[in-house]
């Protein structure tokens, strides 16, 4: 049964997972008013695919379709998708199985379709040591389902059920919790609403045969840029806050994946700029051996861990410590970063 694996998040950022989601598009992809561009996500959500997520929707319309076949996976990667989904305006699609991690981005989509046959589950979140119910893990999922709106109702049935179990949502379920779905049948292109008041929905046929890899092979070359590019960005992070932000201004697309939310370049610069002026002095190192990338050719994640040093002697302040980092980015049509995170190994 799939589960979800919050803990490899918590505790092990800087791993990357080599069994990565395929995020695939239409080759013969025309966005139209009605529908915007076609993706496809299927397999194990991990470290990573909220990145290539991103460069999936890179320039596409509202009323984009993600179509979502997966037995589960990471929350947190799964939570950025659902939250770039939604601001991105795109609808989901549960194609076949969609459970656990699966169903949280699901239930991002602006609209939610399914069809007749596919399953849609949820679970409460679980630690990966010892596959316990993780309190904080089902925080943030209410955290983050309250944020797409939803009331307490949909918060206890997505969390209800352990980690071994699944809670199947059915028709009558949706209804009496109050989430919209469109129940869509296979053997037709223009399927009818639920709601006789609407307009019915144009959803086109998908098959693996019209698909392509949006995300081709590796590239040595790319992979290179992208190192150097971090070890950049750490470095111009230790300018004074004009410059650094100035870089970042520069560098950063106009929606990053910042730190599990998807945030306007502006509001990134916000951030930042706040703990620039609570700590102006700032020192970092990357630790070179723990360099990890999963690049392909017009993409890469770059994480690992570095040391830190910061103070501000106005306040007679200081701290210290190591942390893991993750910066993603994209390489076409101009190199800029969409994807930042992180989190604090140690603190003195």
């Amino acid at each position: 049964m799939a589960k979800f694996y919050l803990s490899l998040v918590i505790i092990c950022l800087a791993a990357v997972s080599v069994n990565a989601a395929d995020i695939s598009v239409l080759s013969n992809n025309n966005p139209t008013p009605e529908v915007g561009k076609i993706i496809q996500v299927s397999g194990e959500i991990t470290i990573g695919d909220d990145l290539r997520l991103i460069a999936a929707l890179d320039n596409a319309p509202p009323n984009t379709l993600i179509f979502l076949t997966s037995p589960g996976g990471l929350i947190a990667p799964a939570m950025a998708m659902g939250r770039i989904i939604r601001k991105s305006g795109a609808n989901t699609v549960a194609s076949d199985v969609c459970a656990s991690a699966c169903g949280l981005v699901w239930l991002a989509g602006t609209k939610r379709f399914t069809y007749s046959d596919a399953q849609i589950g949820f679970h409460a979140a679980y630690s990966g040591e010892n596959s316990a119910v993780t309190g904080t893990g089902n925080a943030l999922i209410g955290a983050y389902v309250s944020e797409l709106g939803f009331g307490d109702n949909v918060i206890r049935y997505v969390t209800e059920k352990p980690p071994e179990g699944m809670q199947w949502l059915n028709k009558r379920e949706a209804n009496l919790l109050g989430v919209d779905v469109v129940t869509l049948s296979r053997d037709e292109v223009n399927h009818g609403s639920s709601n006789q008041n609407e307009e019915p929905p144009i959803i086109p046929k998908v098959s693996n045969e019209t698909l392509v890899e949006n995300l081709p092979k590796p590239s040595e070359k790319i992979e290179k840029l992208a190192i150097e590019f971090t070890y950049q960005i750490v470095a111009e992070h230790l300018s004074d806050t004009v410059s650094a932000l100035s870089y970042v201004g520069k560098n950063y697309a106009d929606q990053v994946s910042y730190y599990g939310k998807s945030l306007s370049l502006t509001e990134v610069l916000v951030d930042k700029r706040a703990y620039m002026d609570r700590w102006p002095i700032r020192e970092t190192r990357i630790r070179n051996e723990s360099i990890k990338s999963n690049c392909d050719a017009t993409t890469c994640l770059i994480t690992g861990v570095y040391d830190w040093a910061v103070s501000n002697p106005n306040l007679k302040k200081k701290s210290f410590g190591s942390a893991t980092f993750g910066y993603g980015f994209i390489f076409e049509p101009q190199a800029r970063v969409i994807y930042e995170n992180g989190k604090v190994l140690k603190r003195n």
